[in-house]
């Protein structure tokens, strides 16, 4: 896997290379870096990145095989960027009944808000949407031991609302839009 907007070790492609012979390999990929990490944005991907690696068959993950990703430290083009990411993602996934799921949960917080001021049950329910997100924070924390950006860990609602709000409008834009 390579990117345009990433720099590599001058051994990243021999290191990765050596996987390639093995027929059941689909793919090799380094440990990604954030470059020059900033904002709590990219300290906290700096933090989860790698680990999302794990979980992709025929996928070989390369530690000794460094390279540097450049993210958006600006919460303004990350917000931009996710909202035109769940458009993009619409016209591939349109029907993907999980993924509309997600997108409802992510915009349920709207309504909850709405509907709290008619009763503190839905405050109630709010404040337990948020803590589910928390509680992933807070595994990730617990992983993440001896990690110089351990503690963005728990900034994990924060990330994934900035993250997933803008994708679940724009998804849901989409779906707006292609109806007419």
């Amino acid at each position: 896997m390579a990117e345009a907007d990433a720099k590599y070790a001058q051994d990243y492609v021999e290191l990765c290379a050596k996987h390639l012979k093995n027929k059941q390999v689909g793919g090799v990929v380094g440990h990604l870096n954030v470059w020059e990490p900033k904002t709590f944005i990219s300290k906290y991907k700096a933090l989860t990145i790698n680990p999302r690696f794990a979980d992709i068959e025929k996928l070989i993950y390369e530690p000794n095989a460094k390279w540097w990703h450049r993210w958006r430290e600006n919460i303004g083009e990350t917000i931009e960027s996710y909202f035109h990411f769940g458009r993009k993602m619409y016209a591939l996934n349109k029907n993907d009944k999980q993924l509309i799921m997600k997108n409802l949960y992510f915009l349920a917080p709207f309504a909850l808000v709405i509907l709290s001021m008619f009763s503190m049950y839905f405050l109630l329910i709010l404040f337990l949407h948020f803590i589910v997100l928390e509680k992933a924070g807070l595994e990730l924390y617990k992983k993440s031991k001896g990690n110089e950006f351990r503690n963005y860990a728990l900034l994990s609602p924060a990330v994934s609302y900035l993250q997933n709000i803008p994708f679940a409008v724009g998804f849901f834009y989409s779906r707006l839009i292609y109806r007419q």
